[in-house]
């Protein structure tokens, strides 16, 4: 067990948070966790504060109780080669924060792909939809790259699923939802589509959940508050899935003296997507919640 993996053991026994570590220890929760991940180290006095919190011998600490019980190694060599790490760790650390993150980059560049092309799809075609639909996965990429610290590949498949969603439902009059009705009657390329798409949500759903599943044992409470708003919006979307768009239109109807159809199918497709949102923040929360309890 090396050094990142006893503050972490240690930190969990106490039931202490990376937030609640940083804020005793004056630092921020990013030390914290490149402590933990072994990419910094700390230097001798926030070591000698760290095991004092912890509970621990700085022995203990820096070697374990097993490396305790095998060898007895100099104190102070070891210090001093953390010290020289933790300085070389800085360096590197300074050096990083100099630099724009790579993604970050990415980020302004899909951003600005997306400006262009909804531009040039405006001037040119005059298709509200088809701005929507092509410039969703650069401007959602764009935005991932620029907020999203982890998960960065999720967060862009994500974007690029929601993009060919909205292609194959108002390009193809495809869309998942079909697979729970009469499948037998579709075409055979339609029915593969409809599948693909299908198993292509389950897939992502099951990644997020997947990805996202560990949290700190001192969120619990609002992790419960999350599960339950979450669920209860699904359940509500549910309800509205088949009355929401004939329900908007009847307002349209009577405000402008219009039914649209086109209206009634973007209204669907919103209450879809708010509903494959809803349940997996739902699922996330739940999943976040249960891990949160057996570790209390």
């Amino acid at each position: 067990m090396n050094l990142g993996e006893r503050i972490y053991r240690l930190r969990t026994e106490k039931k202490l948070s990376q937030n609640d570590l940083a804020e005793l220890l004056k630092v921020s929760r990013q030390s914290i966790s490149k402590w933990e991940n072994n990419n910094a180290m700390p230097d001798l006095e926030k070591a000698v504060k760290l095991s004092e919190i912890l509970g621990v011998t700085l022995d203990e600490l820096v070697k374990g109780r097993d490396g305790l019980e095998k060898t007895e190694v100099d104190n102070t060599l070891i210090m001093d080669d953390d010290m020289r790490m933790h300085e070389k760790a800085s360096v590197e650390q300074k050096r990083d924060g100099e630099r724009t993150p790579l993604r970050k980059i990415a980020g302004v560049i899909l951003l600005c792909m997306s400006l262009f092309l909804g531009v040039l799809m405006m001037f040119g075609t005059g298709s509200i939809l088809g701005v929507i639909i092509l410039m969703s996965p650069f401007l959602l990429c764009g935005i991932a790259c620029l907020k999203a610290e982890k998960h960065l590949g999720m967060w862009c498949c994500w974007a690029m699923y929601f993009s060919v969603d909205m292609f194959l439902r108002y390009g193809t009059v495809c869309d998942w939802t079909q697979v729970f009705y009469d499948t037998a009657r579709m075409g055979s390329s339609r029915w593969f589509i409809v599948w693909a798409q299908f198993l292509g949500l389950v897939g992502m759903v099951l990644w997020t959940i997947i990805g996202l599943r560990k949290s700190d044992t001192s969120r619990k409470e609002e992790l419960g508050k999350v599960c339950g708003l979450s669920w209860g919006i699904f359940g509500m979307a549910l309800i509205f899935a088949k009355m929401g768009n004939q329900i908007i239109n009847q307002i349209w109807d009577k405000t402008f003296g219009l039914y649209d159809y086109l209206l009634g199918r973007y209204c669907f497709g919103l209450l879809d997507w708010i509903r494959i949102a809803a349940f997996t923040l739902a699922a996330v929360s739940t999943v976040r919640y249960l891990y949160a309890l057996k570790k209390t």
